[in-house]
C-alpha cells in the first residue's frame, strides 16, 4: 500500500491550481478538474474535507468556487495529506526489535519533516520543473 494515495497528491495538485490565482478569484471544481484531470465528482468529495478542515471556501454564485481558507504559506503538506489520508506512518506496526523499532523512527521524523512544507514553498517546485524544460524546435 503506498504511503501517499491519490488523494493526497491530487488534493494538493488542485490546492496548487486555486494558489495560482492568488486568492484573486474563486476556481470552481470543473476548471480544476480540466486543467489536473481530476474527475470533478472525486475533487468534489475531496474538497468537502478540506473546507470542513478550513483549508479551502466556497463562494457560490455564477462566479464562485473556491479558494484558499488561508495563506498559502499556513498551508503545510502535512496537514492537507492528514487531513485525508488519516496518517503518514512509514509502518504500521510496532517492532520487538529495538533496532528496527530506532530505525523506522527516524525515517517517520525525517519524513515529517520533509513533509512539513506549505503550499507557498511547494510552488518552487513549478520554477524548478520550469527550469527543467527543454523546447527544442
Amino acid at each position: 500500500m503506498s504511503l501517499i494515495t491519490t488523494k493526497g497528491t491530487y488534493a494538493l495538485s488542485a490546492l496548487l491550481e486555486i494558489n495560482k490565482k492568488d486568492g484573486l478569484e474563486p476556481v470552481q471544481l470543473r476548471e480544476i478538474s480540466s486543467k489536473t484531470g481530476i474527475p470533478q465528482s472525486y475533487l468534489e468529495q475531496l474538497f468537502n474535507k478540506l473546507k470542513k478542515a478550513g483549508v479551502v471556501k466556497s463562494t457560490r454564485g455564477i462566479k464562485g468556487g473556491y479558494l484558499l481558507g488561508r495563506d498559502a504559506k499556513d498551508i503545510l503538506v502535512k496537514d492537507v495529506l492528514l487531513i485525508l489520508e488519516k496518517n503518514i506512518n512509514v509502518i504500521e506496526n510496532k517492532f520487538d526489535d529495538p533496532v528496527l523499532g530506532l530505525y523506522f523512527s527516524e525515517i517517520q521524523e525525517k519524513l515529517e519533516k520533509f513533509l512539513t512544507i506549505n503550499l507557498e514553498e511547494l510552488e518552487k517546485y513549478r520554477d524548478k520543473y520550469n527550469e527543467n524544460l527543454n523546447y527544442i524546435i
